[in-house]
Parts: C-alpha cells; sequence; structure tokens
C-alpha cells in the first residue's frame, strides 16, 4: 500500500473513486486501528441503504436490513426501478455500458515516450 504522503497527493495511488486528501491518507494508514472508519470509506455498500435522517442525519445506522422496513425497502425500490425503466437508465439494461471500455480502463495516464532531439 502506498505512504501516507502519496495517498494524501495522488488520488489514484488506492481507492481511486476518493479524491487524494489526508483524511483518505489517514484511514488508509491507519485501517488496521480504525477499521471501522476504513470500511465505512471505502468497503463496499449494502445492496439497500435506508437512514432516518430526522434521528440520524449523519446516515450511520442503516435501516434497509430490519424487518420493519420491508415494506418500505420493497415500495422504494419499485419506485425506483420504475423511474430507471421511464427513463431508459443503461444501468438496467442487459447491456451496462459502465462495465466496458473506456469507462473500465485504468484512469493512470500512459507515460508518452520521451521526445528525442534528432540534430539530423
Amino acid at each position: 500500500m502506498p505512504d501516507y504522503e502519496t495517498l494524501r497527493e495522488n488520488t489514484f495511488a488506492a481507492f481511486g473513486d476518493l479524491d487524494a486528501s489526508p483524511t483518505k491518507a489517514w484511514i488508509i494508514t491507519h485501517r488496521q486501528e480504525s477499521p471501522a472508519f476504513f470500511e465505512y470509506a471505502v468497503g463496499q455498500t449494502p445492496e439497500f441503504e435506508l437512514y432516518d435522517i430526522e434521528k440520524d442525519p449523519h446516515c450511520i445506522e442503516n435501516l434497509a436490513l430490519l424487518e420493519s422496513a420491508n415494506d418500505i425497502r420493497r415500495d422504494l425500490h419499485q419506485r425506483l426501478m420504475n423511474e430507471l425503466t421511464r427513463t431508459g437508465d443503461p444501468r438496467i439494461s442487459e447491456n451496462v455500458i459502465f462495465e466496458s471500455s473506456p469507462f473500465t480502463d485504468s484512469t493512470q495516464q500512459k507515460r508518452k515516450p520521451a521526445r528525442q532531439n534528432n540534430p539530423n
């Protein structure tokens, strides 16, 4: 894993979907000491998320898996799918364009060969 300075300055050194910053660098370099912070920042998100933003404005406690939230979750999911279908969103098509080039290409810039001065 890259060192603190690299993570602080280079977005694509690791976890390229998070901009380089002192916070990102700290979370990654302290992932053993503070695994909850690391998981919250870069862990895989659950399939469904549901929060009570009045009681939990920072959206920390995911209510989506509670049995008491089943009806709400199903209703919201169906509303979302209806809207995605209505608008022709490509994420629900059979050929998801975001899962192929250029979206999946490396984000690191390829180095161009050094120009050589040709005296002739």
